[in-house]
């Protein structure tokens, strides 16, 4: 009886700890970048962020397109084997090489009111609205 006992505290426990540490599930949609911190966004080009449902992610990084994976457990997210074209697009190249360096460094990812946001440690990198 006493085990019966432990294992119901065992389980009501894990329980907590689960609705406490939460998660996010992005598989199979799309965002537009809408705010990028200490960035301003080109007004002629659009950053997008698309993810698969078997953990790959793709987009637009204003000029050319990327991919890669993603790695996704609660609210944590690495991006991996990420690539990009290459054609040259002059007017938006700083903001591309940014932006791709930005995606590098998330280490957190929330939802939330249809904004998607991606974090490095505490600090909010950007933010996107569902496209």
């Amino acid at each position: 009886m006493k085990r019966i006992v432990f294992l119901l505290m065992v389980i009501v426990g894990l329980q907590s700890c689960a609705s406490i540490l939460g998660s996010v599930n992005v598989s199979g949609t799309n965002w537009t970048l809408t705010q990028w911190t200490d960035h301003t966004l080109p007004a002629k080009a659009q950053a997008t962020l698309n993810f698969s449902t078997d953990n790959r992610v793709s987009g637009r990084a204003f000029c050319n397109t990327y991919g890669g994976g993603f790695a996704l457990i609660g609210y944590n997210i690495t991006f991996t084997q990420m690539f990009s074209t290459k054609m040259m697009c002059e007017d938006v190249i700083k903001y591309e090489t940014d932006y791709l360096k930005d995606l590098e460094k998330v280490t957190s990812i929330r939802t939330e009111n249809g904004k998607l946001m991606l974090y490095a440690g505490e600090r909010l990198l950007m933010s996107f609205s569902k496209s």
